[in-house]
């Protein structure tokens, strides 16, 4: 059974949050960089995976000020302002190498923002040929419209975003999928619609020649 879609949301514009005077960011798993007390600049990394761990992770910082806690309850607690919003810049995708797209996402700890939160870097290196990127855009749940709202305001940076992530896995193709017609955007589905393949049971969409990325991932992986 399909569940109608309820986006009352969709026409709204994105709102910025009003910043709180504190931050905690999770970092259950990772190693504190950093100490009670310490003040810190917007963007440092304040958490990082062991040495060797096979899905590197990074945290940073998005506030400049004081260490309130460092690693209690798997957190880092910063209390201070929040770094100013500036234009992403770069060059454009086909002067940047497939290295240089794979070592930013590796840098700023970027993670899958669909739900999955896995490191963008690593999908991103997928150790076999890949056909076709894929920009998730069908939203998970009934109410969600963030999707929606990143592509009617920000779409030129989605696309920027896809374009490097088909530089770094080599892809001569890439599409933005939106819509009702993929419950829980499901992945396979797409992948099948698109590529007219099959996902192998137990496999991941490289498997079958494909990489997805939700839209926010896309966007985050061009600031």
């Amino acid at each position: 059974m399909k569940v109608a879609a309820r986006k009352r949301t969709a026409s709204s514009p994105i709102r910025a949050l009003e910043p709180a005077p504190c931050v905690r960011l999770a970092v259950e798993g990772l190693e504190v960089l950093v100490a009670p007390g310490d003040r810190v600049e917007a963007g440092r990394c304040v958490a990082a995976s062991p040495p060797g761990a096979p899905h590197e992770r990074r945290v940073h910082s998005p506030y400049s000020g004081r260490i309130a806690a460092a690693g209690g309850d798997g957190e880092v607690a910063i209390e201070g302002l929040p770094a100013p919003a500036g234009a992403a810049t770069h060059r454009g995708p086909c002067a940047v190498t497939p290295e240089d797209v794979v070592g930013a996402a590796r840098q700023a700890g970027l993670v899958g923002l669909g739900g999955g939160s896995f490191p963008t870097h690593v999908k991103l290196s997928p150790g076999k040929p890949v056909e076709l990127v894929i920009a998730n855009g069908c939203e998970s749940e009934p109410y969600l419209a963030c999707d929606a709202r990143v592509l009617a305001e920000h779409r030129d940076e989605v696309e920027c975003g896809l374009r490097l992530a088909m530089r770094a896995a080599g892809a001569p193709r890439g599409e933005i999928v939106t819509g009702g017609d993929y419950p829980a955007g499901h992945e396979r589905a797409l992948v099948r619609d698109l590529l007219g393949r099959e996902v192998p049971e137990g496999g991941l969409p490289r498997d079958a020649g494909a990489i997805v990325i939700n839209v926010q991932t896309a966007r985050a992986l061009h600031q």
